[in-house]
This record gives structure tokens, C-alpha cells and sequence, in this order.
């Protein structure tokens, strides 16, 4: 089997920080499933999910809501669809926030030339977009509302000694995806958080980052920010 459709043995550090029992008690359940840009921080105060979570009591003057982090570094689609029974289903959410773009699009260690193909990503672009398909049916069968997001922008050329090849490579593939990401959610007609063009709006775009691929606690911030106003939109026109 491909490893990118396996599921991971380990569940998502940050659920261990969920009460299951007083979050299914909640009036809004969100489980935020994804990579490392999901789990987004070590330090679990500064995730965005949880700073979502906060963001959303604020804007809907709502206690009863409960945000479950669902994210693991390096998932793809293919693995969040493994990860689905163990990981999604018992959190019962009203709300599902997705993103495996990072992973679906990242190539393959070794691959060090612009000519590359879909052979050398961890998914073909194909068997993405089935995944993200099958988690959005998923998602409608337990009456779960799917918002998708495009993630934080990926910065190549701060890789050390990364080849000129491999950045243009790299840049490409994960634009690709990226835009198919999008037109998925337009053809689907899902709500779609374009984080990735915010980040992209900001002066200082280093400060929202860590390293080249992941966000910082202020990049956070301003995820949770984005999100939420989506969400919010959302809820309040029930």
C-alpha cells in the first residue's frame, strides 16, 4: 500500500488537551483535521485552533463551543482518510475545518530537478482531489459542515542549500495544488479561507513564519482570524 494512505500509529498530539465528553456537550463542535499546519504549535495555547476557539465565543457571544485539534505532521488526504474513524467520528463535529495541501503537494525527499512529475509528489494530483472528494461525502454523511483553507504560503528560499532546481520544483507543485485546492472548493461549491493570499497581503511576511513551511504564533493569530470570520459567517445565518 502507499504509505501516503496509511494510517499513522500515533493519534494527534494535541487531542490529548480535549475533554471528549464536555466537547460533545458543546452546541458547535470543529474538528480541525490536518498536517503540521494544523497542529500548527507546540505549545497548545498558541494553535490556532484554540485561538479560533476563543475567536468564535468573542464574535458569537457563545460559550458552547469546542474546537478539537486533529492535527498531524506530514498527513496527506489519502492519510486523513485513514485517520478518519479514529481521529474525526468520535468528535462528532457540526463543523469540519480541512487541509492536506502541504503534504499533497510536497515532493519527495531526493528529488532535486525541475522535471519532475506527479510520480515524484506523495499523491498524484488526481488521488488528491478523490481524497478531498471522499472527506467532503464523509463530512455531509455525519451532517458535518466542510470549510477548506489554504494554508500558510511556503517560503523555499530560505532552504539551506536547497538548488535553484529544486526551489522552482517545489514552488510549482505546491502552486498546483494549491489552485486545484481552490477550484475544488468553487466547483463544490464549499466556503473556501484563502490564509494563503492574507499572508501574502502582510508587509512582513517573515514574522508570520518559522521556517519555510511553517507558521509562527503570530502567523497564527491571523489563521485563526481568518477562520473564524468564515465560520462565524456560517453559524450565525442558521
Amino acid at each position: 500500500m502507499n504509505p501516503s494512505f496509511e494510517l499513522p500509529p500515533d493519534p494527534p498530539p494535541h487531542l490529548s488537551h480535549v475533554n471528549l465528553e464536555k466537547h460533545l456537550q458543546s452546541k458547535i463542535r470543529i474538528v480541525t483535521l490536518g498536517d503540521s499546519v494544523t497542529y500548527s504549535q507546540a505549545d497548545f495555547e498558541k494553535c490556532w485552533p484554540v485561538v479560533l476557539e476563543r475567536r468564535l465565543k468573542e464574535l458569537l457571544k457563545e460559550d458552547s463551543i469546542s474546537v478539537a485539534n486533529a492535527g498531524i505532521g506530514g498527513t496527506t488526504s489519502g492519510q486523513a482518510l485513514a485517520r478518519w474513524d479514529r481521529d474525526v467520528v468520535p468528535y462528532k463535529p457540526t463543523v469540519l475545518i480541512l487541509a492536506c495541501i502541504l503534504n499533497d503537494g510536497y515532493l519527495r525527499d531526493g528529488v532535486k530537478c525541475a522535471g519532475f512529475g506527479n510520480k515524484f509528489t506523495k499523491h498524484t494530483r488526481r488521488e488528491a482531489t478523490a481524497c478531498w472528494t471522499e472527506l467532503v461525502q464523509r463530512a455531509k454523511k455525519i451532517k458535518a459542515k466542510t470549510v477548506l483553507w489554504t494554508t500558510n504560503p511556503w517560503l523555499t528560499y530560505w532552504v539551506n542549500e536547497a538548488s535553484d532546481d529544486w526551489v522552482y520544483a517545489q514552488d510549482r507543485s505546491y502552486d498546483r495544488i494549491r489552485r486545484r485546492y481552490m477550484k475544488f472548493a468553487a466547483n463544490n461549491k464549499l466556503p473556501l479561507v484563502d490564509t494563503y493570499r492574507e499572508f501574502m497581503k502582510q508587509h512582513d511576511v517573515a514574522s508570520l513564519m518559522d521556517d519555510w513551511l511553517h507558521h509562527s504564533a503570530k502567523g497564527a493569530e491571523l489563521i485563526a482570524g481568518c477562520i473564524a470570520n468564515q465560520v462565524a459567517g456560517m453559524i450565525g445565518k442558521k
